[in-house]
């Protein structure tokens, strides 16, 4: 599927792009009011990808390490 990000990429890394592509896309332009709004505007939405991101990695990865402690042989090691 094109476009689509994996849970394993690295947040930060997807906001530096677009915060570059933001920037080169002209819309830092903070001369008149629609620029400063759409400014606010971008860089709120851009925060909270990232807080999503970051949330479902680590979400992810405390599920894996459920995974592996759920494993038969833990469980033993852990009942002795």
């Amino acid at each position: 599927m094109p476009g689509h990000r994996g849970c394993y990429e690295d947040p930060k890394e997807i906001l530096s792009i677009r915060l570059l592509k933001w920037l080169r896309n002209g819309c830092f332009l903070v001369s008149d009011k629609l620029g400063f709004v759409r400014f606010c505007w971008t860089l709120t939405m851009a925060t909270f990808r990232f807080l999503f991101a970051s949330w479902r990695f680590q979400a992810k990865l405390i599920q894996e390490i459920e995974n592996v402690f759920n494993h038969r042989k833990w469980r033993r090691i852990i009942a002795l």
